[in-house]
């Protein structure tokens, strides 16, 4: 791979860093909304808080959005992430009204355009929905990766309590990204197949539940899960790998 493709996967520009960092602070507030001192309010704490699941938000979405932007430009693609102007407000309102129960991240969106002379030799020039699909599976597959072969074993052997916290934030970005919603990751997925999608979803859930036991038993099955769904997928894809 050429210092060229790095650059493609690299390159943001100031409207996409403008809308991440929107995405951040307020997923940031979401994650952290019931986190602000109990049983009384306490700004100190809630701010700490704040910082801190913001982090940890910024470093998981990051992971998301890069590995999405990888697949896409090994497609011949340029990637860019687009935020629907109601999305923050939206989950910030239903945040409110839940109390914070349901904090509900409502994400953005990876976009691609062809980049006409990396598709020279495809059947088709133009977007293709099936590897529009590919793109959304590829971040939530990514989250799984590092909760599955990095965060969980180490909370395992460590048994740090700021693990459990990376694992649910890396849970709530599979699932709300899951989610059929306008201007979000599955829509991509939902626009070549019901059944990929449909698909996701409940190993999504199913794989979500075993991993939250923090049971090493209950974890070896979701790694065994992952790996018969990756399976599925390469098949049902046939040209992921």
């Amino acid at each position: 791979m050429t210092e060229l493709f790095w650059k493609r996967v690299m390159q943001v520009t100031d409207k996409e860093v403008l809308l991440f960092i929107v995405a951040v602070v307020t997923s940031g507030f979401i994650l952290s909304f019931r986190r602000w001192g109990a049983p009384e309010f306490d700004l100190i704490v809630g701010l700490v808080n704040f910082g801190v699941f913001t982090l940890y938000f910024t470093v998981l979405f990051i992971i998301f959005i890069f590995v999405q932007r990888f697949i896409a430009t090994l497609y011949g693609y340029k990637a860019y992430f687009t935020l629907w102007k109601f999305g923050p407000v939206v989950g910030v309102l239903i945040t409110f009204m839940t109390y914070g129960w349901i904090p509900f991240l409502y994400l953005g969106n990876t976009m691609l355009e062809p980049i006409k002379n990396l598709r020279i030799g495809r059947y088709r020039r133009e977007i293709q929905f099936k590897e529009l699909m590919i793109v959304g599976v590829s971040g939530p597959l990514a989250l799984f990766a590092v909760v599955l072969l990095i965060l969980e074993p180490l909370y395992f052997i460590l048994e740090l309590p700021f693990l459990i916290d990376l694992i649910l934030v890396s849970s709530i970005i599979i699932f709300f990204t899951s989610l059929p919603l306008p201007h979000t990751n599955a829509m991509n997925i939902l626009l070549y197949s019901r059944a990929i999608w449909l698909s996701l979803v409940i190993f999504g859930l199913i794989n979500i539940m075993l991993i939250l036991t923090l049971s090493i038993f209950y974890y070896v099955i979701s790694l065994m899960m992952t790996l018969t769904f990756i399976l599925f997928f390469k098949y049902y894809s046939k040209d992921f790998f």
